[in-house]
């Protein structure tokens, strides 16, 4: 196998320099010591496309250089913060409406006998079209997918996940 090697950031834009100067790749490689000519090459890509900055970064995959996206000013990433805090103010709301609708649904559900559907949906404030959509969306043989649905995945994972 081959072994990586890592290369300063001197030795980069020296690489670069001096290709701009118009020397050859192979008395580059010659002079600083420098294994390959592809690793030149992208180094000057880089460097044209103005990615300069990529030469400081490690050796290998990079899914990981920086550990998240930098920005150029503290205003940009606090309307980043700012974006992901509403993403997740808005699911919650979504779940709790979901829950809520569940809670609603199941409560006429319950006291079907003793009222109409249409008594319990006046008490709740709901119109009695929204409770049957509702029933039809979250009814109990969608319920008994997911139940059955979650009990497979347990089993195919052998229960190693909450």
């Amino acid at each position: 196998m081959a072994t990586t090697v890592s290369y300063p950031v001197e030795i980069k834009m020296k690489a670069i320099e001096m290709r701009l100067a118009g020397v050859t790749k192979k008395q580059i490689m010659q002079e600083l010591n420098i294994n390959s000519k592809t690793q030149i090459q992208q180094w000057m890509r880089w460097y044209r496309s103005g990615d300069a900055h990529r030469l400081q970064q490690p050796v290998g995959k990079q899914y990981s250089f920086g550990k998240g996206p930098t920005y150029d000013s503290e205003l940009e990433q606090i309307k980043a913060e700012n974006r992901f805090l509403k993403q997740q103010l808005n699911v919650l709301k979504k779940l709790e409406e979901w829950e809520r609708r569940c809670h609603q649904k199941s409560w006429i559900t319950s006291i079907r006998g003793q009222v109409s559907v249409s008594q319990a949906c006046t008490w709740l404030g709901i119109p009695r079209s929204t409770y049957y959509r509702w029933k039809a969306a979250y009814g109990e043989r969608n319920e008994d997918l997911v139940v059955k649905k979650i009990r497979k995945l347990c089993v195919q994972h052998k229960f190693r996940y909450g």
